[in-house]
């Protein structure tokens, strides 16, 4: 395949999706729609090992994310159980450093 028909089936599909682009999916559909397009959902839970972190995903089917509700109710419970999701935490923004060097961290 030359990079010609690559670059025009790109832009092909482009102009697909571009017009179909009204159509809502996912959470954008009316919550009476029987046609869901999220099939599953996974949940990354950190377990501590003698090697080091293990990142672990559970995976749940997609009526656990029908809704923001639904997937925030999914992660409230997952965290109820006292199970250790891996979670990112946002580190502090701003400007740090000493006289010498100042850094913008973000």
């Amino acid at each position: 395949m030359t990079t010609e028909n690559t670059t025009s089936d790109l832009m092909a599909m482009i102009k697909d999706l571009t017009q179909n682009k009204s159509t809502p999916s996912g959470w954008q559909k009316a919550s009476n729609s029987s046609d869901a397009d999220i099939q599953a959902v996974s949940v990354p839970i950190s377990l501590e090992t003698n090697s080091g972190k293990l990142r672990v995903y559970l995976h749940f089917d997609g009526s656990n994310a029908a809704s923001p509700e639904a997937l925030y109710a999914l992660v409230e419970k997952l965290e109820a159980q006292g199970l250790p999701l891996d979670t990112w935490k946002p580190k502090n923004k701003g400007w740090q450093g000493d006289r010498s060097s100042y850094k913008k961290r973000w």
